[in-house]
């Protein structure tokens, strides 16, 4: 009986770790590709090569305090919809966030999964951390300054995966 719940539970492992391999090559095809700018870096490892991976700090991290639908403190690493909206140039920007889920009701919105890092009450800006600061391998697509401003593609799947897809410098 041991034995075949083993071989049951390999099976089964097998089974997620295709299904996960399978997903993630399948972003190509059904992921949304998104457009998102870089800000200067206000902090020193932010914008700049570690093991040729690439620290950078978006502009949507930052949200304005009227873009905010919630009701102020909520807890550190809250779950947090952000709608973005594409603008003229092809970059998506912020058009409001939620504690609470938000649709994306247009072809070029996007709702975006982060997390609540902090309330900055100087500047009225709530930042959010989405988990693609860190863009592994990023010398591959060019050598660029903590000073550069960059425009990253990005291809989102449907469960949160991503997938960077060009990294160039912005109009700036």
């Amino acid at each position: 009986m041991k034995r075949i719940l083993f071989y049951i539970l390999i099976v089964g492992q097998l089974v997620v770790i295709l299904f996960l391999c399978f997903q993630f090559e399948n972003i190509d095809q059904t992921g949304h590709v998104i457009k998102i700018q870089t800000s200067r870096p206000e902090f020193p490892v932010y914008g700049d090569y570690i093991d040729g991976d690439l620290y950078v700090e978006y502009e949507i991290s930052k949200i304005a305090e009227d873009k905010w639908r919630e009701t102020l403190p909520i807890d550190y690493n809250t779950r947090v919809y952000v709608l973005l909206e594409k603008d003229k140039t092809g970059i998506y920007r912020v058009q409001k966030a939620s504690t609470k889920k938000i649709d994306a009701k247009q072809e070029n919105e996007f709702v975006l999964l982060g997390r609540y890092q902090y309330h900055d009450t100087k500047h009225h800006e709530i930042y959010i951390h989405y988990g693609v600061e860190k863009i592994k391998h990023a010398d591959q697509f060019g050598l660029f300054t903590p000073k550069d401003e960059l425009v990253i593609t990005l291809l989102i799947g449907k469960w949160g995966q991503h997938k960077v897809v060009s990294i160039e410098k912005g109009d700036s």
